[in-house]
């Protein structure tokens, strides 16, 4: 709204100017006339033309400050949008990292408890399949063997090895 006020304010303050300096121009007279009214009637004409520049270097400034509100206001604007969507990217983010800590979490324990329960399973079974092995595979049975009297024992000993 400001911003709307501040050109209007300089586009009129302009006109005002230019009228300013085309009567100034167009009549021959040392006079200052807005609109056809006399405004003022400098000493010189060196008076009049500094007059006349101070009023183009007015309405110059008057515009330049106008246009230069307007872009500042703009990018202010354009600036607090970003940063907004900035915040919002790095809530996000913040909540998608939060997220998939929860899920992580979550999904070990679930693991955890899943590889003790196939464990515990895995041992049952071994033990039932050692179980069944035992059955079926018949006990071996020990042959007694005699020992040898000392007199064999040193004949065997005394005799060279055949390998």
């Amino acid at each position: 709204m400001i911003n709307a006020f501040l050109l209007a304010l300089s586009a009129l303050w302009t006109t005002v100017v230019i009228d300013v300096i085309v009567e100034a121009a167009s009549s021959k007279a040392t006079q200052l006339s807005l609109f056809g009214r006399d405004v003022s009637s400098p000493t010189s004409t060196g008076a009049e033309i500094v007059i006349v520049s101070a009023l183009a270097a007015s309405a110059a400034f008057a515009v330049s400050a106008a246009l230069a509100s307007w872009n500042h206001r703009r990018l202010e604007r354009r600036m607090a949008t970003e940063v907004d969507e900035r915040w919002e990217a790095v809530s996000r983010e913040q909540a998608d990292a939060a997220t998939r800590t929860d899920l992580e979490e979550w999904r070990t324990t679930d693991l955890q408890n899943s590889l003790d329960m196939l464990l515990t399973k895995r041992d049952e079974l071994l033990a039932e399949i050692a179980t069944i092995q035992n059955r079926t595979t018949p006990t071996p049975t020990l042959a007694v063997v005699p020992d040898l009297d000392e007199d064999r024992r040193s004949d065997v000993a005394r005799q060279p090895s055949r390998h």
